[in-house]
């Protein structure tokens, strides 16, 4: 299963090599907007700036989930990685994707995707303010989130509610248990509080284990029965096809925006799935 993963994560850094760092191809659906941008076709008098700063924010994610991929293999191959730790990568490298998912949505025309973007950046802005006001750092962020309202208004774009609760086209950017669930695939609906329950240390989560604790003899000679907390591998089995899945159906979307081709990523990708599907026959 760790394997798996990070056959995920390798073919994803071949891919951004073998594309020139993950560059809009020639043709593709991403070099056209930022063309037409840049030459002012179908009324974008922008410049590239603005959407190449959603691409930016599209791979930034891309980029943190990869990482998170791989650490979730080595830590549910680790002996050392316990029960409950793989679950928090697991879960940040969902997240991250579901965000550059929404992102590249195909097919939404540059505006609403620069809206898409402006809307990311503006939910950042406020989680930064809420950071700040614990940290007890001085920044104006009212006038930094003020600014990213003032460039979305610069650029024609439809602004929406009030305060801090603006936001930049026709709609805003979706909870994470939304953006975890569109790339889990409709069966999965419950992916999100799963992980979640273990990351944060839910009693529900943590005591699920128990149900499946061997009992050990008491160290202390008292001669009580202990259980020592383990999980059945199809949870393990669980965590690395929710990860691998969303995380390859975000790639997959990059790529056809992008206009990517990488016979290494497809062939990384397919091992990945030949081991799971290995693993599942196996078992």
């Amino acid at each position: 299963m760790a394997s798996a993963l990070e056959l995920l994560d390798k073919g994803f850094e071949e891919l951004l090599d073998d594309t020139g760092g993950g560059a809009p191809q020639p043709g593709s659906e991403a070099q056209a907007e930022l063309d037409n941008a840049e030459t002012g076709t179908d009324g974008l008098h922008w410049g590239p700036d603005p959407v190449s700063t959603t691409h930016v924010l599209a791979q930034i994610r891309l980029a943190a989930a990869s990482d998170q991929v791989r650490g979730t293999g080595k830590l549910a191959a680790s002996s050392e990685g316990g029960l409950f730790s793989p679950w928090a990568p697991g879960r940040a490298a969902l997240e991250a994707a579901g965000v550059a998912y929404w992102l590249l949505e195909p097919n939404i025309g540059a505006r609403e995707r620069v809206a898409r973007g402006l809307t990311d950046l503006m939910r950042s802005i406020r989680g930064a303010r809420r950071f700040a006001s614990k940290a007890g750092v001085d920044f104006d962020f009212d006038a930094r989130f003020d600014d990213a309202a003032t460039t979305a208004a610069h650029l024609g774009l439809t602004i929406t509610g009030e305060g801090w609760g603006r936001y930049v086209g026709s709609d805003d950017l979706p909870s994470k248990t939304e953006l975890v669930e569109a790339i889990s695939g409709p069966d999965n609906e419950g992916i999100y509080s799963i992980f979640s329950g273990f990351a944060h240390g839910e009693a529900w989560a943590l005591f699920e284990t128990l149900r499946y604790s061997p009992d050990v003899k008491d160290p202390s000679g008292l001669g009580r029965t202990l259980r020592q907390p383990s999980l059945p591998m199809s949870y393990f089995a669980y965590l690395t096809a929710m990860t691998a899945s969303g995380f390859g159906r975000v790639v997959e979307r990059a790529g056809a925006y992008y206009g990517w081709s990488s016979s290494r990523w497809q062939k990384r990708s397919d091992e990945s799935a030949a081991l799971l599907r290995k693993w599942a026959r196996d078992s």
